[in-house]
């Protein structure tokens, strides 16, 4: 069978839109919420659907019910369709409150998580302590998401000094820092915004 139904189907069929550029992909991400897929499930998902996907967050600290076996091979399965994982926001801020969020990057590293999510759904999570998880989480050579704003369902805020940030220069790539220093990338800043993450490409 064929890997990707693009070209059967042709291009101005498959993608109506005539912009979303294929894999790997700076713009037109899609992100989809694993609720606790099992590995059977996941794997005929990816299958399916995996050319459309760029990213899998394991939703609501979901990634510390799986044995570790399971939650490998999800990993493993994900990397060979080029699908991002990340065990999500919630579980960063959890670690956060907790104040074992050096740990948590760890083991996410350990694990073989390709991307962690920074986010302040549930907390406060100040710029400072932002940048420095972002910096953290990027040393440990994972791809960073950063989302801000609350699950409240209140209008979100727009991040601190947002044009200030400028996009990434290199897709793919993640620069540990600017030349000065104050500055951090983050592959993109997400919104929640009825039920899904506005993303765009920036650094904080």
């Amino acid at each position: 069978m064929e890997r990707s139904v693009s070209l059967s189907w042709g291009r101005e069929l498959a993608d109506p839109s005539a912009c979303r550029p294929p894999k790997p992909r700076r713009r037109g991400l899609t992100m989809v919420l694993d609720k606790g897929m099992g590995l059977a499930q996941f794997a005929d998902w990816l299958q399916t659907v995996g050319d459309h996907v760029d990213i899998v967050k394991l939703g609501f600290g979901t990634a510390a019910l799986y044995p570790p076996d399971v939650l490998r091979s999800k990993i493993r399965l994900a990397a060979e369709r080029g699908v991002q994982v990340t065990p999500g926001g919630t579980f960063f801020e959890v670690a956060f409150a907790r104040q074992q969020v050096a740990a948590y990057l760890d083991h996410v590293a350990r694990l073989g998580f390709t991307a962690v999510e920074i986010s302040d759904g549930t907390v406060s999570l100040p710029r400072a302590e932002r940048t420095r998880w972002i910096r953290e989480a990027l040393a440990r050579g994972l791809v960073v998401y950063t989302e801000y704003g609350k699950k409240s369902g209140a209008p979100c805020p727009r991040p601190p000094s947002w044009k200030r940030h400028r996009p990434i220069s290199r897709p793919g790539r993640v620069p540990s820092s600017s030349k000065a220093g104050s500055r951090v990338a983050a592959w993109a800043f997400m919104t929640p915004a009825g039920g899904f993450a506005k993303t765009c490409s920036t650094t904080c």
